[in-house]
């Protein structure tokens, strides 16, 4: 379709900026139904786990600019992630792309290995800052460089998983496509447009990722912050 599109007059600037503003609108839709999902979870959780007292939770109250400021950022990570695939675009080959020409290049042998060794860094990596916390706050030791060790072990760690997960993420890709292929024929050619389209899949998987490994660090800190206060 971007090729069609640059054949009748589009040029780089327009095909870049037709899948940029493709992730904006995918990261609005995302934004609005996470907010509503989060609301009506929330509420769940609230009628599930309320003891009748007014102390724990006092009514349902939503922070109309907190929720705004969620959907923002949702429209920005869906702009982040499109900023590679569009970049790419705007260099398309478009006769080859007419004539069906264009092939991506399969995975490397060694991606998986690659992939396999980040991973296991990142995890021990993790597991050797939660090992440390746990002596550290038993033995009540206030050494200022072990608590950097452990915030960048913690901090490390995690990161290294997520870029793992990215190294093996067009294997994985392929590997559903097989899947979805058998599910019909609507389901077989997004899977495979997916999978043999890495450089455009990946950077948005990347943004998802990235986006649910700061909520969490967020939820988390806020959580312990609001622990030690009560």
């Amino acid at each position: 379709s971007l090729a069609i599109l640059s054949s009748v007059g589009g040029d780089r600037r327009m095909l870049s900026r037709v899948v940029s503003s493709a992730g904006v609108v995918l990261g609005l839709l995302g934004g609005l139904v996470g907010v509503a999902l989060g609301m009506l979870c929330a509420l769940a959780f609230m009628g599930i786990t309320a003891d009748g007292s007014i102390s724990q939770y006092p009514g349902f109250h939503i922070d109309v600019v907190q929720e705004l400021g969620i959907v923002a950022f949702a429209v920005l990570a869906g702009w982040i992630a499109s900023l590679v695939p569009a970049r790419r675009a705007s260099r398309l080959d478009v006769v080859g792309a007419l004539r069906g020409s264009l092939r991506p290049r399969p995975p490397l042998k060694r991606t998986p290995v690659i992939g396999a060794v980040i991973g296991l860094v990142g995890a021990g990596s993790t597991v050797a800052g939660a090992v440390l916390l746990g002596i550290f706050v038993s033995s009540n030791n206030a050494d200022p460089t072990i608590q950097e060790l452990i915030v960048s072990l913690l901090v490390i760690g995690p990161i290294l998983l997520q870029v793992a997960a990215l190294v093996i993420t067009p294997l994985l890709l392929r590997a559903v496509a097989r899947v979805f292929a058998r599910l019909g024929t609507a389901a077989r050619l997004a899977a495979r447009d997916t999978a043999r389209n890495a450089s455009r899949s990946v950077p948005a998987i990347g943004a998802i990722m990235s986006t649910i490994f700061i909520a969490s660090f967020v939820i988390t800190y806020l959580s312990a912050a609001q622990s030690e206060q009560t």
